[in-house]
C-alpha cells in the first residue's frame, strides 16, 4: 500500500510540475507575469527538492560531473562576459541576465541526471498525452470563441492561439515536444492512447498557425526516418559523411525560414516564398543585425552584451534590450564562443542519459537543438525543462517496456 501511495502522489506531482512549466498563461488570467514567472522557478526548486529528499531519487554521479565541468565553465563565461558588458556601458542587466541563464543551465543539469526509482512505475506518457489534450482544447476554444488568452495573437482575423502557455510561439513549441514524447511511448509500448495524442498534437500544431512548432516536429521525423531507411537496408554511413548530410541539412532549415512560411495553412504557404512576408523579413533583419554585431565584435571569446540582447531582462526589469530571433546568435553576442559552447554541450549531453533503443528520442533532441538556431527558445524556462526531461522520459519508457 506504501508503494502504491508512493507512486500516485508522484504522479500527481509530476503532472503538476509539468502543468505549471507550461500554463504560465493560466497565472498571468489571475497575476503579473514577473509572479508567474516566480511561481515556475519556485515549483521547479520545489520538484527537485522534493525528488531529492521525499522520493530519494537518486541522481546519475558521472554524468553529474561531467554536466557540472560544463556549468563551471559557463558560469565562468557568464560572470566575465557580464564584467566586460558592464566595463563597456553597453547597457542591459548583465548580472541578473547571468543569473537566469545559469539557472537554467543548472536546473537542466540537475532534471536530466534524475534517475526514476524502478519501483516507481507510474505511467509519465498519460500525463502527457492528457497535458497535450488540456492545451489543444483551450486553443480550439481561443480560435472558434475568438477568445484571446494571454499571449495570442490576430492573423487575418483568425486568432493565433497561446492556450495556457502565455505566448502564441511557446504553445507551439510546447504541444510540438510534448507530442514527439508521446510518440516515442507509442513506438515502444504501442498504446493506442499515445498515438491518438500524438495525432492530436500534430493537428494543433498545424493549427496554431506558427511555424516553430512545426519545424520541430519536421526535423525530428527527418533523421529518424533517414535512420529508419539505412537500418532496413543495411546502409552503413561514414561519420563525416553523416556530419556533411547535417549540416547540408541546417543550411536547408535555415533556406525553409528564410523563404517559406507553414503558417495560415496552405494558402499561406503558396503565398509566402517572400522574405517580405509576415515575419520573414522582420526575422531576416534581426539575424543580419546579429552576425552584423558578432563581426564586429572585440570580445567574441567572451562576449561584450550580456542582458543586452535578450527578452527577458526586458520582460522581468525595466532594462531596455532587443532579439536577434537566434538562441545561437544569441548566446554567442551575450558569453562568447566559450558560453555558447559550455551550454550546447550541457544540452547535448542529454544523449549520454537517453537509452540507444530510443532512436527517436535522439532525433527529437536533434530537432529541438536546430530549431534554436532560427528562434531564441533558449532562454524560456519551458523548452528547456522539456528538452531536460528527455533522459527521465526514455528511462521511464524502459521501465514500463520491461514491465510488459
Amino acid at each position: 500500500m506504501i508503494k502504491i501511495k508512493s507512486q500516485s502522489i508522484y504522479r500527481f506531482l509530476f503532472f503538476v510540475f509539468l502543468f505549471v512549466i507550461v500554463s504560465r498563461g493560466f497565472f498571468e488570467l489571475f497575476l503579473e507575469k514577473k509572479t508567474a514567472f516566480l511561481i515556475q522557478v519556485a515549483v521547479i526548486l520545489v520538484f527537485l527538492g522534493l525528488n531529492l529528499s521525499f522520493f530519494r531519487i537518486k541522481l546519475k554521479s558521472k554524468y553529474l560531473l561531467i554536466q557540472f565541468v560544463f556549468f563551471i565553465i559557463f558560469v565562468f563565461a557568464a560572470f566575465f562576459s557580464s564584467m566586460i558588458t558592464r566595463y563597456l556601458e553597453n547597457g542591459g542587466a548583465p548580472f541578473f541576465y547571468s543569473g537566469i541563464m545559469c539557472f537554467l543551465a543548472f536546473i537542466a543539469i540537475m532534471l536530466s541526471s534524475l534517475n526514476l526509482n524502478k519501483f516507481m512505475q507510474l505511467d509519465i506518457g498519460k500525463s502527457i498525452s492528457f497535458l497535450i489534450l488540456i492545451l489543444f482544447g483551450v486553443a480550439i476554444y481561443e480560435q472558434f470563441t475568438k477568445t484571446l488568452m494571454p499571449g495570442a495573437w490576430y492573423y487575418n482575423g483568425t486568432v493565433r492561439p497561446a492556450s495556457l502557455t502565455g505566448s502564441k510561439q511557446h504553445y507551439s513549441i510546447i504541444l510540438s515536444i510534448l507530442s514527439l514524447f508521446v510518440f516515442q511511448y507509442w513506438l515502444s509500448l504501442k498504446k493506442r492512447v499515445y498515438l491518438i495524442a500524438f495525432i492530436i498534437g500534430v493537428i494543433g500544431v498545424f493549427l496554431s498557425l506558427t511555424r516553430s512548432g512545426a519545424m520541430i516536429l519536421v526535423l525530428a521525423f527527418i533523421p529518424f526516418i533517414f535512420y529508419k531507411f539505412c537500418v532496413k537496408y543495411q546502409i552503413n554511413i561514414k561519420v563525416k559523411v553523416l556530419i556533411y548530410l547535417v549540416f547540408c541539412l541546417c543550411v536547408f532549415v535555415i533556406f525553409i525560414v528564410l523563404f517559406l512560411d507553414i503558417e495560415f495553412f496552405f494558402e499561406r504557404i503558396l503565398s509566402s516564398i517572400d522574405t517580405k512576408s509576415a515575419g520573414n523579413g522582420e526575422r531576416m533583419r534581426a539575424w543580419i543585425k546579429g552576425l552584423d554585431l558578432i563581426f564586429n565584435n572585440n570580445n567574441l571569446f567572451l562576449g561584450q552584451y550580456t542582458g543586452v540582447i535578450t527578452n527577458a531582462t526586458r520582460t522581468v526589469t525595466n532594462t531596455k534590450s532587443f532579439v536577434v530571433e537566434s538562441g545561437t546568435l544569441q548566446l554567442i553576442l551575450n558569453f562568447g564562443l566559450l558560453g555558447f559552447l559550455s551550454f550546447y554541450l550541457i544540452l547535448f549531453s542529454f544523449v549520454l542519459r537517453i537509452r540507444k533503443n530510443h532512436v527517436f528520442l535522439f532525433a527529437v533532441l536533434f530537432s529541438c537543438l536546430c530549431s534554436t538556431i532560427v528562434y531564441q527558445s533558449i532562454e524560456t524556462i519551458p523548452f528547456i525543462v522539456l528538452l531536460s526531461l528527455l533522459p527521465l522520459i526514455s528511462i521511464n519508457i524502459n521501465i514500463l517496456a520491461s514491465n510488459n
